[in-house]
């Protein structure tokens, strides 16, 4: 399960480093609410302090970041379709670093206006 990745990246991180002092964790929303729930327990448990839904996936989530895509919310398995028409030039898997090159802090408050766990996150962080 993510989580479980999520914690174990986030202890070897922090054995060599000073504790974070917030762990979020994007996470897809699934079709099974009682996965969602037994994911966003675990996190709990965990120490997970931000889970942040991409519904339906984290091509839609990334949509939602670009100018006037706010509200779009492609039904699941047409979001990569949808972002493709708005950035050609993504590519699945993208690494953060490519991502920020062409996503932004107004992007991301952009997205915030529609994405209530990020917009607590960002909040969280000060930005």
């Amino acid at each position: 399960m993510l989580i479980q990745k999520a914690r174990q990246r986030i202890t070897a991180l922090e054995m060599h480093r000073t504790r974070f002092a917030l762990k979020a964790v994007l996470i897809d929303f699934g079709v099974v609410a009682a996965v969602n729930e037994a994911a966003a327990r675990l996190a709990r448990d965990v120490g997970i302090d931000h889970l942040i839904w991409q519904d339906p996936d984290h091509e839609g989530f990334v949509l939602r970041h670009l100018p006037e895509c706010q509200t779009r919310r492609p039904p699941r398995g047409r979001s990569l379709d949808a972002l493709l028409r708005e950035w050609p030039e993504y590519s699945k898997p993208m690494a953060a670093a490519q991502l920020a090159i062409r996503l932004e802090l107004a992007h991301v408050h952009r997205a915030c206006a529609v994405e209530a766990e990020l917009q607590r996150f960002i909040q969280a962080i000060g930005l």
